[in-house]
C-alpha cells in the first residue's frame, strides 16, 4: 500500500486531522510530513517507517524533526485504520526520540546588550518599562506577555500563572525587580 496522499486522500486525511481536534498549522505540518514521505517511500509497513527514521537519524537532523515526522505517520495509521486500510497501528510512542527536558538551546542578553536595555528604560513609559522588565525577570516569552492578565499576578504570593505553549501553566516568581510594578499600577 502507498501512502494514500498520492491517491487523492489529501483532503480526507485534512478532514479527519480536523475532526480529530487537531489545529489548523498542525494539520498543515501533518499532511506535508506524510507527502514528503510518500514521494520517498511507501506506508505498508511498520519496517518503512522505522526505515526513513533511521535515514533522517543518518542526515543529522534534529530529534524535533524526526519526532515531528513520528507523530503525522502516526496521525497517519490512525486515518487509514479509520478508513478500513489498515488493521493494527505500526509507530509507537516507544519509537520517538527523547529528549532531555531543558535541552534546547536559550538565547540571552549579553552583558552589553543588557546594559544597553538599562540605559533605554528610563526613557520609556511606564507601561513599556514593565513589559521589558517581564521578559527580562520573569522570562516570559513574548506570547506569554502578549496573554498576560493582571488578575495572573499574586502581588501577595509574589508570583505570576503563566500560561505557556500547549496550555501549560506555570507559577512564575514575582522578583524584587518586579516589585515597583504593582505599586505604580495602582495609582
Amino acid at each position: 500500500m502507498t501512502s494514500g496522499i498520492a491517491n487523492g486522500k489529501k483532503e480526507s486525511f485534512r478532514r479527519f486531522l480536523y475532526e480529530q481536534g487537531r489545529q489548523p498549522s498542525t494539520i498543515d505540518s501533518y499532511v506535508a510530513e506524510v507527502e514528503k514521505f510518500s514521494g520517498r517511500g511507501t506506508f505498508s509497513s511498520r519496517e518503512d517507517i522505522l526505515s526513513h527514521k533511521q535515514h533522517l537519524l543518518d542526515q543529522g537532523r534534529k530529534a524535533a524533526t524526526i519526532n515531528k515526522f513520528l507523530n503525522a505517520m502516526t496521525a497517519y495509521n490512525d486515518f487509514l485504520m479509520a478508513q478500513g486500510k489498515l488493521d493494527r497501528r505500526w509507530i509507537y510512542w516507544s519509537d520517538r526520540i527523547k529528549v532531555a527536558q531543558g535541552s534546547h538551546q536559550v538565547d540571552v542578553l549579553t552583558e552589553e546588550e543588557f546594559r544597553q536595555v538599562q540605559q533605554v528604560l528610563p526613557s520609556l513609559s511606564f507601561r513599556n518599562q514593565s513589559l521589558i522588565h517581564l521578559l527580562l525577570y520573569a522570562g516570559l516569552r513574548a506570547s506569554e506577555l502578549v496573554e498576560l492578565r493582571m488578575g495572573q499576578i499574586d502581588w501577595i504570593g509574589r508570583s505570576i500563572e503563566v500560561h505557556g505553549k500547549g496550555d501549560k501553566v506555570r507559577e512564575v516568581p514575582l522578583y524584587e525587580e518586579l516589585s515597583g510594578l504593582h505599586a505604580s499600577s495602582t495609582v
